[in-house]
């Protein structure tokens, strides 16, 4: 009952909402992107700007009345996990959280980032005046409180980051995991009792980046485990509509964030940008190989392709030191929004947001957003 009361108060805000239309890309860009890309993607149209959150409304009352999952492996590694979250009675579609935790760090339990539970002197010091800032459940709860509106949710474990030099799991690995975890969600919907009608990937933080890359790079498998079982490599790892909340975009100046920003990075990447790098050891970093991981690549090589991007929903705190609107939000939301089209591409920019963002986004426009994903009616906008 109460779904039916929540999926019906979200019917009831999409109806009272409008926002002048935009003609989307066509075509689907498939090689690699590459530093060539021209830096100039203005979109001619603006995206859908969200209006600043007013009143108590938001998610973490609704998260709280998650059910307890149904845990699955998706692959062979002991991080291959997820938990499942299926709807009673009908379902709109599933939304695939990925948590956050710098890469090497989080969980879909908690958060155990190297550099945040490290007892060394010089990497607490150095991280400590973000620490507050550090949270793998950035955009979780967000996500959660769809389950209550109506929404099937799987969150995702995948292997970490590597805080080393030297051979280990880097972002190949990473967004296997992520790419692999797609694909048995969609194989195997039915028997998890999942509904695919609609499949939205979402994540916080470094899960914001993974969830953009994944969606970038689908369409030309460009993430696929080589070792893939045949059901898999055949299963198409379609995403209809993405959530990326306080994600990096911009890994050549990601960085430059300070704090955990180059260790983090460095992890991912398995070599370093800065002079001296942040973790001892790590080689310099190839331009292709950040080029290669930087969702904002990939936006700006699908509108020089005139390849579509799905529709997006994109959050940035004001007050976010870490990943910042100015680099890692607003490049990437123009290239989007040329590739995606205004209507398709939301933003909502609370100014005193943190990293820790989730009671700061707009609530009533995340559910119109997704009612928009929903019903494939892109007509109207978020609430005046």
């Amino acid at each position: 009952m109460m779904r039916h009361r929540l999926r019906a108060w979200i019917a009831a805000v999409a109806a009272l909402i409008a926002v002048p239309g935009c003609t989307s890309g066509g075509g689907t860009g498939t090689a690699p992107p590459t530093s060539t890309v021209p830096p100039s993607t203005t979109p001619a149209v603006q995206p859908v700007n969200v209006p600043a959150r007013t009143g108590d409304i938001g998610p973490t009352a609704a998260a709280e009345l998650a059910p307890v999952p149904v845990v699955v492996a998706y692959g062979p590694d002991p991080m291959n996990r997820m938990d499942v979250y299926a709807t009673s009675g009908d379902s709109l579609g599933t939304i695939m959280y990925i948590h956050g935790g710098g890469w090497n760090g989080g969980s879909k339990d908690a958060n155990t980032a190297p550099i945040v539970l490290s007892t060394q002197a010089d990497l607490r010091d150095t991280a400590s005046p973000l620490l507050e800032q550090v949270d793998d459940t950035a955009g979780e709860r967000l996500i959660f409180a769809q389950i209550q509106n109506g929404w099937d949710v799987v969150s995702i474990d995948y292997r970490l980051a590597t805080p080393a030099p030297g051979e280990g799991i880097r972002a190949a690995q990473i967004l296997n995991d992520v790419d692999r975890a797609v694909r048995y969600t969609r194989s195997h919907a039915a028997e998890l009792g999942l509904n695919m009608h609609k499949f939205v990937l979402a994540g916080g933080s470094a899960g914001g980046h993974l969830a953009l890359m994944e969606t970038e790079g689908a369409p030309s498998d460009a993430f696929a485990d080589p070792t893939l079982p045949q059901q898999l490599a055949k299963t198409e790892p379609r995403i209809d509509a993405t959530i990326a909340l306080v994600a990096p975009t911009d890994l050549s100046n990601f960085w430059e964030a300070g704090g955990i920003a180059p260790p983090s990075s460095e992890s991912l990447l398995g070599c370093t940008q800065d002079d001296p790098p942040a973790i001892a050891g790590m080689p310099p970093c190839d331009g292709q190989v950040v080029d290669r991981y930087s969702p904002l690549v990939w936006s700006r090589r699908s509108v020089t392709d005139g390849g579509a991007l799905p529709p997006a929903y994109f959050a940035y705190g004001g007050a976010d030191t870490l990943v910042k609107i100015e680099t890692q939000g607003i490049p990437n939301i123009d290239a989007w929004t040329s590739a995606a089209g205004a209507e398709h591409t939301w933003v909502d920019l609370p100014p005193e947001g943190t990293h820790n963002i989730d009671d700061a986004v707009n609530y009533i426009a995340f559910n119109a957003f997704l009612a928009r994903v929903a019903s494939g009616n892109w007509s109207a906008g978020p609430p005046k």
